[in-house]
């Protein structure tokens, strides 16, 4: 079963650094990572570029959540799919 992690957000990069620090410390190969965000187009590249299984999507004006999350749960290809907030941070274990 592959799992599909959606993070969405909008303007500053420290949270979802944080966020993406915490998840592929834990995830495999196995996961897809999208990442959409709003208001800030360099920050998707650079956050993409963060690991090589992050795909980006990116707005150039920050963008209601419910858009940027609808558009990464298009590009979503995994049987279960989970959105967290830019400010997450997992627990260890958690993807297991």
């Amino acid at each position: 079963m592959q799992l599909s992690v959606i993070i969405a957000g909008n303007g500053s990069d420290t949270p979802i650094k944080r966020c993406l620090d915490s998840l592929l410390a834990q995830a495999d190969g196995d996961v897809q990572v999208i990442v959409a965000f709003g208001g800030h187009p360099a920050l998707a590249e650079e956050l993409a570029s963060h690991a090589a299984r992050i795909e980006s999507i990116s707005y150039p004006t920050p963008a209601a959540l419910h858009v940027l999350r609808a558009a990464a749960l298009r590009q979503a290809t995994g049987d279960v799919v989970a959105i967290l907030d830019p400010y997450s941070i997992l627990a260890n274990g958690w993807v297991d």
